[in-house]
């Protein structure tokens, strides 16, 4: 990388990608620290960074110990393991909105991570992910899940307990006013229609929003369904209106206490995609 270009512009967005464990923190300490002042936006794209990466340090680099990214607002990891989850010496005071994506086990590095004026999180997982531990500080006021399912056999059972537990370990629900959950799921070519929740995964994730509901915080709730159908032929899978229809009295009937509160919407969403475009998106508001 330029280290002049770092020097010369008032840099507010930096995306890295592709730093393997060869760098370490030294030469990202160093890189930050030149753009501290005004860099807004930081993405890090299927980065390992180490505390013990092999490359030499250049001898007129310097890096201090600590980094203080007070303009920062928005940071995105992408497949970013290891060291970067960890790092005491890089200082995020004025947060906002983190975005976390992994599919492998490490979420739980990145909670503790996140300063207490994150009002926003985005986690992207998988359902084998181990769910996040949050800092006891934390007070969000909005929280993404998007989560992909990994084992048909426990599709949703292993989603709606991941989801479960992620917001059992926040610390503070008093100022969450929006929810999101997204599931996507991959079915194989022998599938004619899309795998539809149990009721009983619908009365399990009402078991674990039914608090957000009564501590009155609750104002927004949205739940989308989508299923990718970019292993199959689009003619061999399909979204029966009458299906989906049924889907939405099912909730209705469990969800009732929180549908029928007039200061919280509820939005219910079916997606059939491919890897391109959307193919069908049936949108409910309960």
């Amino acid at each position: 990388m330029a280290v002049s270009v770092l020097t010369s512009v008032p840099l507010q967005r930096l995306c890295l990608e592709g730093w393997r464990s060869l760098w370490n923190t030294v030469h990202l300490r160093r890189i930050l620290s030149l753009c501290s002042s005004t860099l807004e936006e930081l993405a890090f794209e299927g980065c390992h960074i180490s505390d013990h990466g092999t490359a030499p340090t250049p001898v007129t680099s310097t890096a201090p110990q600590d980094v203080h990214m007070e303009a920062l607002r928005r940071l995105r990891l992408s497949y970013a393991e290891s060291c970067l989850l960890e790092m005491p010496h890089i200082e995020l005071p004025n947060l906002e909105s983190p975005f976390c994506e992994h599919t492998r086990n490490h979420i739980d590095y990145i909670a503790p991570w996140v300063p207490a004026t994150a009002t926003e999180l985005t986690l992207k997982v998988s359902g084998d992910s181990t769910p996040p531990r949050f800092s006891p500080a934390i007070r969000l006021c909005s929280l993404t899940i998007d989560i992909c399912p990994t084992r048909r056999t426990s599709l949703y059972p292993s989603v709606v307990s991941w989801i479960g537990h992620c917001i059992d370990g926040l610390p503070c629900t008093d100022d969450l006013r929006h929810l999101n959950i997204h599931i996507m799921n991959t079915p194989r070519i022998w599938l004619s229609e899309p795998c539809y929740p149990a009721r009983a995964d619908y009365e399990s994730l009402y078991d674990t929003l039914r608090p957000l509901h009564q501590g009155g915080a609750l104002k927004h709730l949205d739940l989308t369904m989508e299923v990718n159908a970019s292993e199959i032929v689009s003619d061999r899978i399909v979204y029966p209106v009458y299906r989906t229809r049924a889907e939405v009295a099912t909730v209705k009937e469990v969800w009732g206490l929180v549908t029928e509160r007039a200061d919280v919407v509820v939005e219910l969403t079916f997606k059939l995609t491919t890897s391109t475009r959307e193919l069908v998106v049936l949108k409910y508001c309960l």
